[in-house]
Formats: C-alpha cells, sequence, structure tokens
C-alpha cells in the first residue's frame, strides 16, 4: 500500500493487525497489537514508530474502539493533536 512519494506508518490495534497481513508491503511501517488501546499507544505503539517518522511520512492512527468504554475520546484526541504537531515538525503530513 504505497502513496506515491510518501512512507506510511500505520499504529493500530486488531483492525490494523489484520489491515497488515492482507498488505504485503516491505516499505510501510508497522506498529500493531490486538485488544489494545491509548495506554499501549502511548508506552509502546507511537515510541515503536517515531524514529521512521521524517519528511514525507503520513501515520495512520487507527485506535480507540477497544477501550471506548473507558478512556474518553478526548484523551485520544489531546494525545494526538500533541503528537502530530511534533511530527509535523520533523516533516510528516498533517491533515486534521
Amino acid at each position: 500500500m504505497s502513496v506515491e512519494g510518501y512512507k506510511l506508518i500505520f499504529i493500530g490495534d486488531s483492525r490494523t493487525v489484520g489491515m497488515q497481513s492482507s498488505v504485503n508491503s516491505s516499505d510501510d511501517v508497522w506498529s500493531a497489537k490486538v485488544s489494545q488501546g491509548l495506554s499501549w499507544m502511548k508506552s509502546t505503539g507511537v515510541p515503536n514508530i517515531e524514529s521512521s517518522i521524517s519528511t514525507n511520512t503520513i501515520v495512520f492512527i487507527l485506535m480507540g474502539i477497544n477501550d471506548m468504554l473507558y478512556v474518553p475520546a478526548s484523551s485520544y484526541t489531546a494525545y494526538i493533536n500533541e503528537k502530530s504537531t511534533e511530527w509535523a515538525g520533523k516533516g510528516a503530513y498533517k491533515s486534521c
């Protein structure tokens, strides 16, 4: 799965694991684990990919369903907004 001229990075839960197994691309960067939520994203998912972020990178975040009963959506949006600003400073594409 490529977008011409961009490095693609995916962070996610079970849906992302399934997507990764369906896509045959060694060019993309993946950090995904079944049944995970915001805590995993902060402690492991994001740290696993941050060294790969540079100019012409697009980061897809596919998280949130597994722990929405326990973690408010605003916790996700605050963290993602913080990280997207940081990543844009490294040259990643930012569209919010």
